[in-house]
């Protein structure tokens, strides 16, 4: 009678070798290369049917209507908001293409575009750090030079045009000219040139007179001539001037009740900033910066 064959010795030897299969790192490193692979697939199937996938839902369709009637007074009628949401579909469509493409990468203005958003976002200052009313004071007794009525004067002037015969000649001309007038003041209307602008000014402050005649002599001889008498000459861009301030008022500090809404504007800002500055730097210690070797 024939002996019957051992399975159970066969068995154990195959259990032996699978064990030691498993403990063998090669077999291992296929394994979870196989795993690796197999999931990074599943990943990227699942995002290329997230890219293919446009869903316009409710509230897509809302932004959509109130973009609309943002722009034009009344919200789009039935028919006018099928044909925006088809708007949105094609531009989506384009806007993914050319995100598969890579058509952003190396574009100057996207690139830009994308600075400006995270700058806007990391520039808003929390609501709930809004200024205390005893910061708001405090911002205004530290920069009151900011919240400061600008000093003003009106006053009346001659004009000696260099055009003709030069900056000398023209200097000439007034130095003999304010002569003239303190001689005799009634002499003023037959003296100087024509003016492109008026030759008399009201309310002007330092600004003012910089933008007008540009920096020049004739912006400090405004603030600092006496009141009533003729002064000068004083260049500008234009020439030579002869001045005679009418009224003046010095610079004079704005109650805190009169500039508060100013002050909590300029105070918002600043903690915008400072909180940009701090969100820049917390990305900034993400990254390892290196620079060119200076020669």
């Amino acid at each position: 009678m024939a002996a019957e064959p051992d399975t159970r010795g066969s068995t154990s030897r195959i259990g032996a070798m699978c064990r030691k299969a498993a403990r063998s790192p090669f077999l291992q490193f296929l394994v979870l290369g196989g795993l690796i692979f197999l999931g990074a697939h599943v990943v990227d199937g699942w995002r290329d049917r997230r890219a293919t996938k446009i869903v316009v839902d409710r509230n897509a369709v809302h932004r959509i209507a109130a973009l609309y009637q943002a722009q034009n007074g009344a919200p789009p009628s039935p028919a006018q908001l099928d044909h925006l949401i088809d708007a949105y579909i094609h531009d989506e469509i384009l806007f993914r293409e050319a995100k598969r493409m890579n058509l952003d990468d190396g574009d100057e203005i996207v690139r830009r575009r994308l600075i400006q958003k995270i700058e806007f976002l990391t520039a808003r200052a929390d609501p709930s750090s809004a200024p205390t009313e005893e910061a708001l004071r405090h911002y205004y007794d530290s920069h009151k030079d900011r919240f400061t009525r600008p000093a003003r004067v009106d006053f009346t002037h001659l004009f000696f045009s260099p055009d003709e015969a030069g900056q000398a000649a023209a200097e000439t001309r007034a130095r003999q000219a304010l002569a003239r007038l303190q001689a005799d003041p009634a002499m003023v209307d037959r003296l100087g040139d024509p003016f492109p602008l008026q030759s008399t000014f009201v309310g002007m402050t330092k600004t003012d007179a910089v933008q007008l005649f540009g920096d020049a002599s004739i912006v400090d001889g405004l603030f600092k001539s006496p009141v009533g008498t003729w002064s000068g000459p004083f260049r500008s861009g234009y020439g030579w001037h002869l001045i005679r301030v009418t009224a003046s008022e010095p610079a004079k500090a704005r109650p805190f009740e009169d500039v508060r809404s100013d002050v909590a504007a300029a105070l918002s800002a600043e903690m915008q900033d400072r909180a940009a500055a701090d969100a820049f730097e917390a990305m900034k210690a993400r990254y390892k910066i290196v620079r060119p070797v200076k020669p």
